[in-house]
């Protein structure tokens, strides 16, 4: 089945180095990385994790005048993953969200949004060790009962 990245076009009443550095700072949050930039072109290769699930989103920037900027922001399913597209529309949604916050200076929600990130992100961790350890039990278990 072959659909379309959902692709969402903005104008928007900021400058263009505004706009690059509130995606850099957008992207200090946990949950948000950039994996390319290309200075040259004004365009983002972005990873988007939001629980278990994961997206890419590609920004390009256009000046449309002084004061405005026309942004391009695709996003994609991660190799391997197979997620709807309302569910990576809603990872979309969540960059698009965070990056308002910032461009507005909405610390109060930029900060919150880093720490149920952070949150997130520990009992991520947790589980994924709890499992690691439960696997590696496992195999030894059957290592040993192979051997007797």
């Amino acid at each position: 089945m072959i659909t379309q990245a959902p692709k969402r076009e903005l104008l928007l009443q900021f400058n263009i180095d505004k706009i690059n550095q509130a995606i850099k700072e957008t992207c200090a949050i946990p949950g948000f990385r950039i994996l390319d930039h290309n200075a040259l072109f004004n365009t983002y290769r972005i990873s988007v994790v939001k629980g278990l699930n994961t997206a890419l989103i590609n920004i390009t920037l256009h000046k449309a005048s002084e004061d405005s900027t026309n942004c391009v922001f695709e996003v994609y399913n991660t190799v391997g993953s197979n997620l709807a597209i309302g569910i990576i529309s809603d990872l979309q949604e969540f960059f698009l969200s965070n990056l308002g916050n910032v461009l507005t200076g909405n610390k109060a929600v930029v900060q919150a949004t880093a720490a149920d990130q952070q949150s997130e992100l520990f009992w991520r961790r947790v589980l994924y060790s709890v499992l690691f350890v439960f696997l590696a039990g496992l195999t030894y278990f059957c290592i040993t009962a192979k051997r007797h």
